[in-house]
């Protein structure tokens, strides 16, 4: 017998019923209408003798949304039926689903993003968005018939939430990460509503994403932890950042978040008596300062105490890594007040007093800050007014001169223009670099807001065009740097230029602003066709060294032939072979391609064929070295072909006496040759792409070893497994004739 379990829903008509009745009949009322529409019967028409199946009732959900309407209705008459409207679309939508691994409604979800929404003090029309945030998705809603029974916003609110690929009208392939995360800058660029409910939304999956597979759960929790965390930061929303940072690092590092979760709550109970010791202390000196001024407690948050670690390597946390302590006051002149009378009666400890109220962090956030000596240790305590602390609280949502659009978003969305569809990687250094700003000082004291990241190169450029061109060197806070070097908040720079210094095709890997790249780009291009060549030659040479592979091998080989067919989707003839090759290394030298990017290429098909020519029975490959003689040579060989992850199968060090040369061979396992596969032509030709680089790689490795001096003769030779042979018994021979 299979039994309908499926969980039934009251009607929205039957819903009026019961809120009309009177509170005293309702549970009464709602009971007779559910078992009216309980199932009596299995679909194959067999009485139920189980008894009735789950039923869903919207009164508990509905409980919620009326407290959210009671917030809004005291200033806007029309947000009860907005919201109304909008919970009875949701109700009738989500219709009997049930989120995945929870024994919930699937309602109960945008209530949750609802309800926090009306927290931070969004608008109504937010908060209805909220309600019905996944019913494009789910439901099948179009954006037209939200215009129709809504109005543009709060369409355009869904919509912003709705994760690209799961609109009802969709009929596209599936899309790139790349492309979901841009749709959701585009519409937070005009409306930054739109970007805090994505927000929110993710925090609540975050909340509840344990009955979600593990695989499942790390790769979300890898995402929100370098994108949607950094967003909330950039957004000012402290308390969400905070929320999502803990959670996504419970998923990520479990033991670290347990061990540094278990010594923060011991440290709470323990010095909790101190602290409020601590403040009754410092209330009874500072009451004088104002009439109205509120403390409050707080404790840093699991990733906060490990950042805290890592960045300023403290091993064992104390009270005063955990607990900080706000005050607020009334007025922003009283911040600066009181801050006098806390050092009048303790000493600051003086590198870490901080105005950030007369220049405020990137996110907006302002407070002054300061660190005081107690019985404890150096404790931090922030002073703001009720403003600040609002913005503290609630970020973009409370700070008016901030308005309803951020330069940050519009300047992300257009780096992200410029990205390629598979560049995750690029898209999580963009956000870091867009949502985590520095502040740097030029020459003439101006302040310069830099991504985090930036390099002195990104300053020059900030400076002018024409002086990045011409850097040839910087000083950061009076000291010589490289160019690649990294800026910090607060530091000073100070670039040189040299009118006959040109820029190195290296930069594109060291700036991390667009107008750089751009500019580097444009400068690039401009040059000849043969330095565009020769510099790309140059680059790719580099990239190729660690592998043990030289250029002129690697562009010759069977390799690089499959690598230009799998980008180009079609076979490269031998004749067009050199003008393809010249092509890449042009755009190499125009800074279109990256040469690690085509490395790391060129390594996943090496990656592919060899996983299937390795199941082959080997063969031993020997070179030999004609080098002077050393001590360590054929260490130094023996590490590197280990290092590559070969087994030498064969060594033998010969040298004649008076000689100062010596003659080491090597024979090592390789795949067999292509000609031993009959019958599977593109097995052969996987193991010939795999045989042709690992004997290239075994030669190199036996010339660097055997290089003596720029001056210095060697000699690498391959030989036969028979030569192999032949040497050894000579040399065994001469031997025997010694003795």
């Amino acid at each position: 017998m299979r039994i309908l379990n499926r969980p039934h829903q009251v009607e929205w008509a039957d819903v009026k019923k019961i809120w009309r009745a009177p509170i005293s009949s309702q549970r009464m009322l709602e009971r007779r209408l559910l078992e009216r529409q309980l199932p009596r019967e299995t679909s194959d028409r067999i009485p139920i003798q189980a008894g009735p199946s789950a039923v869903v009732t919207p009164t508990p959900y509905w409980r919620r949304v009326e407290a959210i309407i009671l917030q809004y209705a005291k200033t806007d008459p029309s947000a009860r039926q907005l919201i109304t409207q909008a919970f009875r679309l949701a109700w009738q939508g989500h219709n009997a689903v049930f989120r995945e691994g929870e024994k919930l409604p699937y309602i109960v979800h945008p209530v949750r993003v609802a309800v926090m929404a009306a927290k931070l003090g969004m608008s109504a029309e937010a908060c209805a968005a909220a309600l019905m945030h996944d019913l494009r998705e789910d439901a099948g809603i179009t954006k037209e018939l939200l215009i129709k029974q809504f109005n543009p916003r709060v369409a355009d609110l869904v919509e912003g939430v709705t994760e690209l690929g799961k609109e009802v009208e969709y009929k596209g392939k599936e899309p790139t990460v790349i492309a979901v995360f841009r749709k959701w800058f585009e519409f937070g660029a005009r409306e930054h509503e739109s970007i805090i409910l994505k927000l929110l939304d993710r925090l609540d999956n975050m909340r509840t994403i344990d009955e979600l597979p593990l695989e499942k759960q790390r790769k979300k929790a890898e995402e929100t932890l370098s994108i949607h965390a950094r967003v909330a930061d950039r957004m000012g929303i402290w308390p969400i950042k905070r929320e999502l940072e803990d959670l996504c690092f419970a998923i990520l590092e479990p033991a670290k978040y347990q061990s540094i979760r278990e010594a923060r709550d011991r440290i709470i109970t323990d010095s909790k008596a101190e602290i409020r010791e601590i403040v009754q202390i410092l209330q009874g000196e500072i009451e004088s300062a104002s009439s109205n001024i509120t403390i409050v407690l707080e404790t840093r948050a699991a990733y906060e105490l490990y950042e805290r670690r890592e960045k300023r390597g403290v091993d064992q946390f104390t009270a005063t890594d955990i607990w900080r302590i706000n005050l607020v006051v009334e007025s922003e002149i009283e911040c600066f007040i009181l801050l006098g009378i806390i050092h009048g009666q303790h000493l600051p400890v003086q590198p870490e007093i901080r105005d950030y109220i007369s220049d405020p962090l990137p996110n907006g956030h302002r407070f002054l800050q300061t660190y005081i000596i107690t019985h404890l240790g150096p404790l931090l305590v922030q002073i703001r007014d009720r403003e600040m602390y609002d913005n503290y609280q609630r970020g973009i949502l409370a700070d008016h001169r901030q308005g309803g659009q951020q330069l940050w978003i519009s300047a992300l969305l257009e780096d992200l223009q410029g990205i390629g569809e598979s560049g995750v990687d690029e898209l999580r250094r963009m956000v870091a670099a867009t949502t985590n700003p520095i502040n740097v000082f030029a020459r003439d004291g101006r302040k310069v807001e830099l991504p985090w990241g930036a390099t002195v190169l990104d300053f020059a450029r900030w400076v002018h065009e024409q002086v990045f061109i011409e850097t040839v060197a910087a000083r950061v806070n009076e000291r010589r740097v490289s160019l690649s070097t990294p800026l910090r908040n607060g530091d000073r720079v100070v670039i040189e230029t040299d009118p006959a210094s040109l820029p190195s095709l290296d930069w594109l890997d060291w700036v991390q602003t667009r107008e750089a790249a751009k500019s580097l780009r444009g400068f690039l291009q401009s040059r000849t066709k043969e330095d565009k060549k020769q510099n790309g030659l140059l680059v790719l040479a580099e990239a190729a060294a660690p592998y043990y592979l030289t250029v002129e091998d690697l562009l010759s080989s069977l390799l690089f032939r499959r690598y230009l067919r799998s980008i180009s989707n079609e076979k490269v003839p031998a004749a067009r072979l050199p003008e393809a090759t010249a092509r890449m290394l042009i755009e190499i030298g125009e800074g279109k391609r990256r040469a690690a990017d085509i490395i790391a290429g060129m390594r996943t098909i090496f990656k592919e064929a060899y996983r299937k020519a390795k199941a082959l029975s080997s063969k031993v490959f020997y070179v030999q070295i004609e080098t002077l003689d050393r001590r360590g040579l054929a260490d130094d060989v023996m590490a590197a072909l280990k290092q590559m992850g070969y087994n030498v199968a064969n060594i033998f060090t010969a040298k004649r006496p008076g000689e100062t040369k010596a003659l080491l061979t090597i024979g090592v396992d390789v795949v067999p040759s292509a000609r031993t596969i009959q019958g599977n032509r593109e097995l052969a030709n996987d193991v010939g792409l795999v045989g042709q680089i690992q004997r290239m790689e075994i030669v190199t490795v036996a010339e660097r070893a055997g290089r003596e001096n720029d001056q210095g003769a060697r000699t690498v030779t391959r030989i036969t497994a028979e030569d192999y042979q032949n040497l050894l018994r000579q040399e065994l021979e001469r031997v025997s004739a010694l003795k």
